[in-house]
């Protein structure tokens, strides 16, 4: 039998009682109940069993791996405990490979972040401090088998430093040099492994997606780096990206541009991006603290936090304002969809049924325009709504046969208004960079959500 003590510094505690536990290979523990009742599970089977000598079965942990929980258990406990460590104290205490605790001069117990919530703490890859570090300083096999125990025993913040561990093992590295990092086999065929590459081609670096805006946006990205009130997390090369952007602009409203590509998260962007977006997706804003996602959302929160930054995208009248949302949603599941569906066909006759669908939506829409821009001589919403895929027109002009003149004269002439709009003109990067992007779509090889939805009959999230 093994007893796993607990020692104490100066600060005091109170008197704890003793568990008994019993590893997959038979060893048999002595803990402090305290200590162990940083795991759920053995909490929940000591509140079962209640008062009882009786010794708890861990079949799933083996008792070198027992020691190493119990001995991080145990510093967790102290932490949690004791809110500062004095130089009067000045030391701290480590578990032997003999599970005996021994002082260690010199080194802080870690401390919970007063700053950040516990939630906000486990989104962070690198955020392991520097005795976790050492305690998990471990070989492989026993790295794996202390991932599996803290999930079986449900000890969270043990999970955390595993799993932390291996986030940041991998992080930058290709999939061959994560296998021969893990002595991972590869078991896929030649073909299957190409079918693979193929699929998530649109995240390979073969055909990477240029890194920063060109032409007139990337002056206005040079603009807009300095830190405000509200940062604009964007790639330039995404049309639902540019209708949030055109918004910001035409409002005048002051924020901060961050160039995230969502498809190959940059390290400093890959927590907080998905802390502001679950789907890990742009466009995405930060105001005060709190995150907002959807591109339409971000425009109309826009005219709610920004009520004196004019002009307002949405009109005040009732009735026009209901109207124009009619409109927007007429976009959202009709043009833009259509619009995809027509890059993506590949047969002859698939993409002359998608060239008509694509044309009467046009021109159902182009009946309904009351100016040079949708509601008269006010631009709106509905304008910012369709207008990044006006812009990218020419895509579907140059490879499936779509021309402005065979629509109708009334989309014709809305394309051009809305297209010089200074606003639209200002978020635009240069065709050739656009072009790159939808070479995959015209390959029906994209694999961005929106593509993924098309592809399936969905509607795009």
């Amino acid at each position: 039998m093994v007893r796993v003590p607990t020692t104490r510094n100066s600060t005091s505690f109170s008197p704890m009682g003793q568990v008994l536990l019993v590893t997959s290979d038979n060893e048999q523990f002595t803990a402090e109940k305290e200590v162990v009742e940083r795991s759920v599970l053995i909490r929940n089977m000591l509140e079962d069993v209640g008062e009882s000598d009786q010794p708890i079965p861990l079949p799933n942990v083996s008792s070198s791996v027992l020691k190493k929980a119990c001995e991080h258990a145990s510093f967790s406990f102290i932490a949690a405990q004791s809110s500062v460590v004095t130089k009067s104290v000045g030391c701290r205490y480590l578990a032997s490979k003999h599970c005996e605790l021994i002082a260690i001069k010199g080194e802080p117990l870690p401390q919970p972040d007063a700053d950040q919530s516990q939630d906000e703490t486990r989104k962070r890859t690198t955020d392991i401090s520097e005795w976790d570090q050492k305690f998990i300083t471990v070989d492989q096999e026993m790295l794996f088998e202390i991932i599996l125990a803290a999930n079986y025993l449900d000890i969270k913040q043990l999970l955390d430093v595993g799993c932390k561990t291996v986030a940041n093992m991998i992080k930058g590295k290709t999939p061959e040099e994560i296998r021969k990092l893990f002595n991972i086999v590869n078991d896929f065929t030649p073909e299957e492994e190409a079918q693979i590459k193929k699929e998530n081609e649109w995240a390979e670096d073969r055909e990477p997606i240029f890194p920063h805006a060109t032409g007139p946006a990337a002056a206005t990205v040079a603009e807009h780096a300095e830190p405000q009130e509200l940062t604009f997390y964007a790639g330039w090369f995404c049309p639902f990206v540019q209708r949030s952007w055109i918004c910001l602009e035409e409002k005048g409203i002051p924020y901060q541009y961050k160039e995230v590509n969502p498809y190959k998260k940059e390290p400093e962007f890959l927590g907080q991006l998905e802390a502001l977006n679950p789907k890990g997706l742009v466009p995405a804003i930060e105001y005060r603290g709190n995150a907002l996602y959807e591109s339409l959302i971000i425009c109309e929160f826009l005219d709610d936090a920004y009520p004196d930054h004019k002009p307002s995208m949405l009109p005040e009248d009732p009735y026009t304002k209901a109207r124009a949302r009619i409109w927007i949603d007429y976009i959202s599941k009709n043009f833009v969809p259509g619009y995809m569906r027509l890059v993506m066909a590949q047969e002859e006759d698939k993409q002359k049924a998608a060239l008509e669908e694509f044309n009467e939506v046009l021109r159902t829409f182009a009946k309904e325009v009351k100016g040079p821009y949708f509601l008269g001589e006010q631009f709106s919403l509905v304008d910012a709504a369709i207008v990044p895929w006006v812009l990218r027109d020419y895509i579907v002009g140059e490879h499936r046969g779509y021309s402005r003149d065979a629509v109708s004269p009334e989309w014709k002439r809305y394309a051009e208004s809305v297209e010089v709009r200074p606003s639209v003109v200002k978020t635009r990067s240069d065709n050739d960079k656009y072009e790159k992007i939808y070479d995959r779509y015209l390959r029906n090889e994209a694999q961005s959500e929106a593509a993924k939805a098309v592809r399936a009959g969905r509607a795009i999230p």
